[in-house]
C-alpha cells in the first residue's frame, strides 16, 4: 500500500501470513546491571582516611595504607550494593514446546539460581496443565512468579512488530523462507 504512513493492525495482519500455525515459544532473561555499593563517608572519616585519591581508590575496590601506616579494606567504608537482578519472561503458547524449553540451555539449575522473578506470559488454559505447573515448580523457588495470561482477542496483535517477529521466529523453527523487510 501506498502513502508512507502507518497501517492499523487489522491491516498489517493480512501480510502476516498463515497465523493458524503454531506460534513459537518465545523466552527472554534479562539481566539487570549490579548496584554498586555507596561511600560511607563518615566511616572513612572515622578510620582517617583523608579526602582525595585515597577515597577513589577505596570506591574502585581496592585495599590502601594510611600516612599511620594503618590499612583499610573496601569493605569499612562501602555500604550496600548487590549484583544485578534476574528476569526471565515466559511466553509457551502450547504444553507441546515444554520440553524443548526446558532442555534450554539458558535455563539451566546453574544458569537459574539467581533468579529474582518470572514473568508469564502463557495462555490460561497451557499454565493449567500438569506439565507447565511441573516446570513452574522447578523454577529457583525464591523466584517470585507473575501470571500474566490474558487470553487476547483472536487474531488481534498488541504489538505488530512482535506478532511479525513470532511469525519470523516460528518460519525459522520450521526451516521456512523469511520475508526480510
Amino acid at each position: 500500500s501506498g502513502g508512507g504512513g502507518t497501517q492499523p493492525p487489522e491491516s498489517v495482519l493480512g501480510e502476516l501470513g498463515d497465523l493458524s500455525r503454531e506460534p513459537v515459544c518465545v523466552c527472554w532473561l534479562l539481566r539487570m546491571p549490579a548496584v554498586p555499593p555507596k561511600f560511607d563517608a563518615a566511616a572513612a572519616k572515622a578510620l582517617g582516611v583523608p579526602s582525595g585519591p585515597l577515597r577513589g581508590r577505596l570506591c574502585a575496590g581496592q585495599c590502601v595504607a594510611l600516612a599511620d601506616g594503618s590499612e583499610v579494606r573496601p569493605e569499612q567504608v562501602l555500604r550496600g550494593g548487590s549484583a544485578g537482578e534476574e528476569l526471565l519472561l515466559v511466553d509457551v503458547a502450547s504444553p507441546s514446546q515444554l520440553c524443548e524449553l526446558r532442555r534450554h540451555p539458558l535455563l539451566s539449575a546453574d544458569r537459574l539460581a539467581a533468579l529474582s522473578a518470572v514473568v508469564h506470559l502463557t495462555p490460561a488454559a497451557v499454565a493449567a496443565t500438569a506439565a507447565y505447573r511441573a516446570f513452574c515448580g522447578a523454577l529457583p523457588a525464591a523466584a517470585r512468579q507473575l501470571l500474566l495470561h490474558g487470553s487476547p482477542p483472536p487474531r488481534r496483535f498488541a504489538f505488530v512488530a512482535s506478532a511479525r517477529l513470532q511469525l519470523k521466529l516460528g518460519a525459522l523453527g520450521s526451516g521456512g523462507a523469511l520475508n526480510s523487510e
